[in-house]
């Protein structure tokens, strides 16, 4: 299991899930899966393709794109949970998905902070479940499709926002991420950044601040 662009202003949330077979094993080490943030962009495509062949019908991915991503943050707050519990029930959904295809025994995540709200879940579904979250988890092959499967969701969203409104998004949450925004809102309006980022990040403050001077 793992997430992407957790971290990154634009786009939403991105939860993938791999079963790996033993037989799969072997295939995937010959073509070089390893942790997406190790490989480059220009190379997520082939890659995530050549994975959905091999674990063909054995993976999950889910995207909250940012419209989503707001409502449930927005929902979550409200109910005076955080972060945490929106990724452990991104986590919990795709998760549940893969179990349905294919009883599992262990699953393996890469750790955040409260693992108790996955664990729970878990418990529900199979309690013979082993839940095992490290830091780092891409080192296992299973987490390392996941990440590449996830990224390729990621930029594919990328490329279909730059078309859709002719601004290049960047990654990350840098001062050219504020540019880019400040840009954004200029030609689109405030409420419009609820389409492409993610709200409860200080980019958006800092970018509608330097809309009001």
């Amino acid at each position: 299991m793992y997430e992407s662009a957790k971290g990154d202003f634009f786009g939403g949330l991105v939860t993938a899930g791999v079963i790996v077979d033993p037989e799969a094993v072997p295939l995937l080490q010959s073509l070089g899966v390893d942790d997406s943030k190790k490989i480059t962009d220009a190379k997520i495509p082939g890659l995530a393709t050549e994975i959905k062949k091999i674990c063909y019908g054995k993976y999950k991915v889910l995207h909250l794109k940012p419209n989503k991503y707001n409502e449930l943050y927005e929902k979550f707050q409200s109910q005076g949970k955080n972060l945490n519990s929106l990724l452990s029930g991104a986590h919990s959904s795709v998760i549940e998905k893969l179990v349905e295809i294919q009883p599992v025994k262990l699953v393996v995540v890469d750790k955040f902070a409260n693992e108790t709200l996955i664990e729970n879940r878990l418990k529900k579904i199979d309690p013979e479940i082993r839940l095992v979250l490290v830091p780092k988890a891409e080192q296992n092959l299973a987490v390392a499709a996941a990440s590449i499967l996830a990224r390729d969701a990621f930029l594919r969203w990328h490329k279909k926002a730059k078309v859709e409104h002719g601004i290049e998004f960047p990654k990350g949450a840098s001062s050219l991420v504020i540019k880019a925004g400040r840009s954004f809102v200029q030609a689109n309006g405030t409420e419009a950044l609820r389409e492409v980022s993610k709200l409860h990040f200080k980019t958006a403050e800092d970018i509608q601040q330097a809309n009001r001077k």
